[in-house]
């Protein structure tokens, strides 16, 4: 049974859309030869949940705008990133990191919001670890290198513990969410970084009713 995260770390998450080349989107849409926008979401939760999500949004956008847009996302990190860079989407909602790998590229801020929340590191209640002195020598899943609540958070914790998070610890970037807390659940890590509030999604109710608990926070 899963019910919470330990060694909680609050940073700031800024949701980010972007606009390519500063231009309005019904007039970078013609400029393409087409009457579509495309909206790229980064693959932050499996493609169906993202369709449910932002199906609504993209449809008020068409609505103020007068123009069809098109909800597109990616199988992974990189290719958002890279789709993104080639500049196949006109409109797009990244995560925080994606911001600094493209907006050389033409991306520019339209709107942004600032929810805090914690970033926290997950492990199974059989596990044995209740301290950050455990983590040593684990194995780690973490969301990617450039997430503040799936990654960074914990390296500076990591480093003031004596533990070199390049050396004593062993990453896995995994890119999603759901990822990192089944592969923690199924035992295939050690331990798992995230975004606290991810486990109380309905999407992972089997995984707290069935399985261990995850230990409380420390």
């Amino acid at each position: 049974m899963v019910n919470r995260t330990f060694l909680e770390s609050k940073t700031l998450f800024a949701v980010v859309c972007f606009m390519i080349l500063m231009q309005a989107p019904t007039v970078l849409a013609h400029e393409k030869g087409r009457d579509v926008i495309k909206f790229g979401v980064f693959p932050y939760k499996s493609p169906k949940t993202i369709v449910k999500l932002f199906g609504p949004i993209t449809k008020k956008i068409e609505q103020a705008l007068g123009v069809k847009v098109q909800l597109v996302t990616a199988p992974d990190f990189s290719t958002y990133i890279d789709r993104a860079r080639q500049g196949d989407y006109d409109l797009a909602f990244p995560c925080v990191a994606c911001f600094f790998q493209i907006q050389d590229v033409g991306y520019s801020v339209i709107a942004k919001g600032n929810p805090s929340f914690y970033g926290g590191t997950i492990v199974r209640n059989d596990s044995g670890i209740d301290s950050l002195d455990q983590l040593k020598g684990k194995k780690i899943a973490a969301i990617g290198k450039h997430s503040y609540a799936g990654h960074l958070f914990l390296l500076e914790q990591l480093l003031v513990s004596g533990i070199d998070p390049k050396q004593d610890v062993q990453f896995q970037f995994l890119g999603k969410v759901d990822t990192v807390i089944f592969g923690v659940a199924n035992k295939k890590y050690d331990a798992g970084t995230l975004r606290i509030d991810a486990i109380e999604s309905p999407s992972f109710k089997e995984v707290r009713l069935n399985l261990p608990r995850f230990n409380g926070h420390f």
